[in-house]
C-alpha cells in the first residue's frame, strides 16, 4: 500500500470528483468577481456622472441666487427711493393726479353740447308819462 503510494480506486474517484467540484467553484467565484468588478465600474461611472450633475446644478443655483440678490437690491433701492420723497412731494403728486383727472372729466363734459333755452327778454318799458298827465 505504501510502496507505490497509490490510492485505492475508490479514493481516486472521490479525489477526481472533489477536484472537479473545486474547479467549478473556482470558475463560479471568478465569474462572480468579474460581475462584481463590472458592477463596481458601472457604479463608479454613475457616481462620477451624479457628482458632475450636482456641480453643474450647484453652479446654476449659485448663479440664480446671485441674480435674485441683485434683483432684490434693485427693488429695494426703488422702494426706498420712493419712500424717501417727502410727504409734501407725495401729496403734490397726488393732487396733480387728481387735477388731471378732474380736467379730463370737465373736458369730457365740455365736449358734450347742452342746448340751453334762450333767456326770456322782457319788452322795453314805455317812456315815462309827462308831468301834466299826472295831475
Amino acid at each position: 500500500m505504501f510502496a507505490g503510494h497509490t490510492r485505492p480506486r475508490h479514493a481516486q474517484v472521490l479525489a477526481k470528483e472533489d477536484y472537479g467540484v473545486a474547479m467549478q467553484l473556482a470558475r463560479e467565484i471568478e465569474e462572480e468577481e468579474r460581475q462584481m468588478e463590472a458592477q463596481w465600474e458601472a457604479d463608479r461611472r454613475l457616481a462620477r456622472q451624479i457628482a458632475s450633475e450636482e456641480r453643474t446644478d450647484h453652479k446654476r443655483h449659485e448663479k440664480a441666487e446671485a441674480q435674485d440678490r441683485l434683483l432684490a437690491r434693485k427693488l429695494s433701492k426703488e422702494l426706498n427711493a420712493q419712500e424717501s420723497a417727502s410727504t409734501r412731494t407725495k401729496l403734490r403728486a397726488k393732487l396733480g393726479n387728481m387735477r388731471t383727472g378732474l380736467s379730463e372729466l370737465t373736458n369730457k363734459m365740455g365736449k358734450t353740447t347742452v342746448v340751453a333755452k334762450p333767456a326770456v327778454v322782457p319788452p322795453p318799458l314805455p317812456p315815462p308819462l309827462p308831468d301834466s298827465y299826472c295831475r
